[in-house]
């Protein structure tokens, strides 16, 4: 049988040979689709046009409106650059009414032998096991409730510099891949919940995410919990940064991604909040 993962992610042929993804109701924020789950369907589409072998490298994202609860997403995808060594492409995102709701660029290469180094290593944390549960309830929207969070640094509402320890994994999924990856690239609590209130409406407006591992190394991991690793540097104008690694279980980094998160303050009063594009979603 299938996750829910699967099930919230699978790709279906549109009229004209073009792609649709359906917004699940387990993926929702307080706004719309989880960007976790935009970004899951935007990595399935780019991966489907890459040639075999080939391993993504990047995905870069600009959510540009949200996909509504119900809502059909049609994805339109483009080669920018094929070789022999690496390709590009990019995927377009728009609701059926051709309102855009997002457009990701992937590269992909095919891996090779040469020298490594790691200059960073994952945090010493308690296992997954030692840890309590995130109290899902708490968060408005269905994504977080699709997920299994036990911070090992850092807890939402805490005292801190906003930086979190937090082993993740998606619940009743037994598998990892680059779709999954992708998802959890987005799934830390926002840096907003480690601020003092009030608490803003926030939506993730673009991200950046550099991986750094194969599909066997992701294979490997399975259903267990990966260890994501969140902080931030500054927020001003309406808007945060938040920076994240994703360690896998025996030390390997996964991924690396950084987001730019705008957030709306309710006591704040802005003429651009009169066009729905621009409303922000809560996570």
């Amino acid at each position: 049988m299938d996750s829910v993962f699967e099930d919230a992610t699978r790709l279906w042929r549109a009229p004209g040979g073009r792609l649709q993804a359906d917004v699940h109701d387990a993926f929702l924020t307080g706004g719309g689709a989880f960007g976790g789950w935009i970004l899951a369907v935007a990595t399935r589409a780019l991966r489907g046009a890459a040639e075999a072998g080939m391993v993504p490298k990047t995905l870069n994202a600009e959510f540009l409106a949200a996909a509504p609860s119900g809502a059909s997403v049609i994805i339109a995808v483009s080669a920018l650059r094929t070789a022999a060594a690496s390709e590009c492409h990019r995927a377009r995102l728009h609701l059926t009414d051709g309102t855009p709701v997002a457009e990701a660029t992937m590269l992909l290469s095919r891996p090779r032998d040469d020298p490594s180094f790691t200059v960073r290593t994952m945090p010493c944390v308690p296992s997954p096991d030692e840890l309590q549960a995130l109290d899902r309830s708490l968060f408005p929207g269905t994504w977080v409730a699709s997920h299994d969070m036990r911070h090992a640094l850092g807890a939402p509402g805490a005292d801190g510099d906003g930086t979190s320890r937090v082993w993740t994994r998606l619940l009743g999924d037994d598998a990892m891949d680059f779709e999954r990856l992708a998802a959890l690239t987005d799934a830390s609590i926002a840096r907003s919940y480690y601020r003092p209130a009030p608490r803003p409406a926030i939506a993730t407006v673009s991200i950046s995410n550099h991986y750094h591992c194969t599909e066997g190394t992701l294979a490997a991991i399975g259903g267990q919990h990966v260890l994501i690793e969140a902080s931030t540097t500054i927020g001003t104008h309406g808007y945060f940064d938040q920076d994240s690694r994703i360690w896998a279980p025996d030390g390997t980094l996964l991924a690396t991604s950084r987001q730019l998160v705008r957030a709306r303050y309710p006591s704040r009063s802005h003429p651009e909040d009169a066009d729905p594009r621009s409303a922000a979603r809560t996570t």
